[in-house]
């Protein structure tokens, strides 16, 4: 196993970690969540499309359960929004996140223990880090999570690196 990032621990918020990645140059705080089925970006659209580089597009996921931290049973409609993040040596190229301007967190954005398929993503108690290990190996994978348009389901998809 080869260690791909170790990101120091910032915080935590309701027992999830809580890291800076990059994204375009500029830091971000990212909960990482264990039962996410999809990234999802917090900020405005003038920080996605000047700082981050990153642009809306044209489709919308339906997720159940997401309401500024309140669980739910009805589902919700959200805008798409694609911007590239870096976590270590991991880049997401153009990754999706369902887009929740309005909520208010102490993070900017969530992203999920999915994203690390294949690999080993964990919390290092001893030096307070996040670490993502991958297989020394010539076929590496990475999941990029992307939506069905048909239904809204959320899938995860096996790309080759």
């Amino acid at each position: 196993m080869k260690i791909v990032a170790r990101i120091p621990l910032e915080s935590a918020w309701q027992n999830n970690p809580v890291v800076q990645i990059e994204s375009n140059n500029m830091w971000l705080s990212a909960m990482v969540d264990s039962g996410a089925g999809m990234p999802m970006y917090f900020g405005n659209r003038k920080t996605l499309e000047k700082r981050l580089g990153g642009r809306v597009l044209d489709e919308t996921v339906s997720i159940r359960g997401v309401s500024e931290g309140k669980q739910g049973a009805m589902a919700v409609s959200y805008d798409v929004v694609a911007f590239t993040i870096q976590i270590g040596d991991l880049i997401y190229p153009n990754m999706r996140f369902a887009w929740l301007p309005d909520a208010k967190f102490d993070f900017d954005i969530l992203i999920s223990y999915t994203m690390f398929r294949g690999a080993v993503a964990a919390f290092n108690q001893v030096d307070g880090s996040f670490e993502v290990n991958v297989p020394e190996s010539p076929e590496m994978y990475v999941v990029h999570p992307y939506v069905v348009k048909e239904n809204g389901d959320i899938y995860n998809l096996l790309c080759e690196s």
